[in-house]
C-alpha cells in the first residue's frame, strides 16, 4: 500500500545560502500560495542565494478520516513503507 497524504501536499527542494535567505523563501511561499488559491501548482526558483521547486497537489476526494482509516489500514497490513 502506498503511503497515505492529507488532502493537500506541499513537496518542498530548499536550499539557501543562509538561514535568514531559507527563512525568507519560506515566508514567501506562505503568502504565495495563501494568495494565489490554486490546488495544483509549481513554484521554481533559481535565484542569486536560493533555489527552490515547491509542488503543491490537491486530493478533493481525500478527508481527514479517510486518512486516518488509510494509515490505521496500512499499520494493521504491516507495511512500514520500505
Amino acid at each position: 500500500m502506498s503511503v497515505p497524504h492529507r488532502r493537500h501536499h506541499l513537496t518542498l527542494d530548499l536550499e539557501a545560502d543562509s538561514l535568514v535567505d531559507l527563512v525568507g523563501v519560506l515566508h514567501y511561499l506562505a503568502d504565495e500560495l495563501e494568495v494565489e488559491g490554486r490546488d495544483q501548482r509549481d513554484i521554481r526558483s533559481a535565484g542569486y542565494a536560493t533555489t527552490y521547486v515547491a509542488t503543491l497537489r490537491t486530493d478533493p476526494t481525500q478527508t481527514g478520516d479517510r486518512y486516518r482509516q488509510q494509515l490505521t489500514r496500512r499499520h494493521d497490513e504491516g507495511d512500514t513503507g520500505k
